[in-house]
């Protein structure tokens, strides 16, 4: 076996579907919210930053494209991604040298105005249909957190609704 092979690592893709707790009057879809919600008051990307236990999150706008271009027939494709980090989180870093007899391990700082990204949710919306992928540290049950909170916050929600 080779430790030091470069193996692609596999991620696996998550189908959902948006489902709410909330009536609307018209056919709104989590697609319409999400578009809505970035854009009342939250277009940067230091207006959709939530923290929570020392970690802060925020949605960073990735495409927004029309599916009828690439032969595809689902519309449009809105496509975000979902990163956190912790402020001020150094990372361990070790030496590969596998003639050593110890492996040395430091710590590497980020440099000044940058950060570590703990973890990603990738995903794509069309409708209230939703492809994602996640990471070991940031999951989809922190992306439906984070959506709520985004919602409630850009007032498409009330405190205390059902929500998403």
């Amino acid at each position: 076996y080779n430790f030091m092979s470069k193996k692609p690592k596999l991620k696996k893709f998550l189908y959902k579907e948006a489902e709410f707790n909330l009536e609307f009057e018209d056919d709104t879809t989590l697609e319409m919210l999400l578009k809505r919600a970035v854009k009342q008051n939250l277009k940067t990307s230091r207006e959709r930053l939530l923290e929570r236990d020392g970690k802060k999150s925020f949605i960073n706008l990735s495409m927004d494209c029309d599916t009828a271009q690439h032969d595809m027939d689902c519309g449009r494709v809105f496509g975000v991604e979902f990163l956190s980090y912790e402020e001020g989180a150094d990372i361990s870093i070790i030496e590969n040298d596998m003639d050593s007899d110890t492996v040395d391990v430091t710590a590497l700082s980020a440099t000044a105005g940058k950060e570590f990204v703990e973890g990603s949710v990738y995903f794509c919306v069309c409708g209230n249909k939703l492809v994602v992928t996640q990471s070991a540290a940031l999951r989809t049950n922190h992306l439906e957190a984070y959506l709520n909170w985004l919602f409630t916050k850009s007032g498409i929600f009330q405190e205390g609704d059902g929500q998403y």
